[in-house]
């Protein structure tokens, strides 16, 4: 049996008791690679936005591509992993990871569009390297090293 994600604004007209309706979908994962110490770890079960990218960049399911475009760019990658899996404090109180994913695609889906989805759930940038790698940024406030104040503004026109 074969079975498709609901969109969600219709999940109310497929499931009119929704609260009430028990759900249950067995998925097959897969499991991820990390880099460490500019090596690749065993596959293990994570979600870890960056080894998410990572193993899907370089799975034969996903891009494909050569470990060597990985590990050339090795440290920056090891950064985003860091940084994905800093503790965020909650509102509600305790924490949790910065960026995780959980996703699902189907291998009918251009790969550039899923891996658009992985990047964008941590606000990731991937670049090429001098050294034919790509290299990795995922998003983290940083305090601005330039401060515009009143003496830096010599005018203006047509704010509207």
């Amino acid at each position: 049996m074969q079975m498709f994600q609901t969109v969600a604004k219709k999940m109310g007209d497929l499931w009119p008791s929704l609260a009430a309706t028990d759900y249950r979908q067995l998925q097959r994962g897969a499991k991820v690679r990390a880099l460490s110490g500019g090596a690749f770890g065993a596959a293990a079960w994570d979600d870890n936005a960056a080894q998410v990218i990572l193993d899907y960049l370089t799975h034969p399911d996903g891009l494909g591509l050569a470990d060597s475009w990985i590990l050339n760019a090795g440290p920056t990658w090891e950064t985003a992993q860091t940084v994905c899996d800093e503790a965020v404090t909650l509102k509600a109180g305790g924490t949790e990871a910065r960026y995780r994913i959980w996703n699902t695609y189907r291998f009918d889906e251009r790969p550039a569009d899923v891996l658009a989805r992985f990047m964008q759930a941590c606000d990731a940038t991937i670049y090429p390297t001098p050294g034919q790698g790509l290299a990795i940024k995922v998003g983290k406030w940083e305090a601005p090293t330039v401060t515009i104040d009143d003496d830096a503004i010599i005018g203006f026109s047509e704010v509207g």
